[in-house]
């Protein structure tokens, strides 16, 4: 009698074949195709949002100081009483 060996390791390509046949190959491209678009629509939610317009116009100087004179009284002039 001939003692008991374990089978030699399968392929990678015996294994893939193996996993089509338990599951089906509509359920795995199913399932593929359902990962692709979870994964699309995460890095669509996630990315960085396009710059606003309002940061590609030009800017203008800064304006110079100015003094307000609303509600200011008239100084007196010199040489008045």
């Amino acid at each position: 009698m001939e003692p008991l060996r374990p089978q030699p390791e399968r392929s990678w390509s015996e294994h893939i074949r193996a996993l089509v046949i338990a599951t089906g190959a509509l359920r795995i491209a199913g399932s593929v195709l359902a990962t692709l678009v979870v994964l699309v629509g995460g890095w669509w939610l996630l990315k960085a949002p396009p710059t606003p317009v309002e940061d590609r116009l030009p800017m203008a100087a800064a304006a110079a100081p100015t003094t307000s004179t609303v509600g200011a009284r008239p100084e007196a002039s010199p040489g008045s009483t």
